[in-house]
């Protein structure tokens, strides 16, 4: 799908999407008979998607240490995020035909967007910085719908002293 791969080369942002090597370990999120990919080979699995410009950008990102942000950022923390959603976590083909077959969906605990290591994160934190790091996890709370969630924008309001 020559299309698909030349909008995504255009989207500059979509490589802070993809799952971090530096929180998700070896994690297998895409299975073709060929192979697995994780965090760390994504560039591998674009170059095999035939999107080269994404697997450049990815790995000069990797190469720079652009991509291991997830230090305690020193400041107050307040992490609201949802729980008991479930998450797409790994899509499996038993084909390497990859855009005329429909893959197999695993999902676990998350947000709907974010799988949960992703979400807890800031739970390292506590231990490493003196600034507070609050915990907010809301069952059902789903990752695209939380501005309409009261609970979590009482808790914004809150953190932001204007409740």
């Amino acid at each position: 799908m020559p299309e698909f791969n030349q909008m995504l080369s255009t989207f500059g942002s979509t490589v802070w999407l993809f799952p971090l090597e530096s929180i998700f370990g070896e994690k297998t999120f895409i299975q073709l008979p060929n192979g697995n990919f994780t965090a760390r080979t994504l560039p591998k699995l674009f170059e095999f998607l035939g999107n080269i410009s994404i697997a450049q950008h990815l790995n000069s990102l990797n190469q720079n240490g652009f991509l291991d942000f997830f230090k305690p950022p020193g400041v107050t923390i307040n992490a609201i995020y949802g729980t008991n959603v479930s998450t797409l976590s790994l899509m499996s083909w038993n084909t390497t035909n990859v855009y005329n077959t429909l893959p197999n969906l695993v999902f676990e605990n998350g947000d709907g967007t974010v799988l949960e290591p992703g979400l807890v994160i800031h739970k390292k934190w506590a231990s490493l910085q003196k600034q507070p790091v609050n915990d907010y996890p809301i069952k059902g709370l789903i990752h695209a719908l939380a501005l309409q969630n009261s609970e979590a924008v009482n808790i914004f309001l809150s953190a932001l002293g204007l409740l």
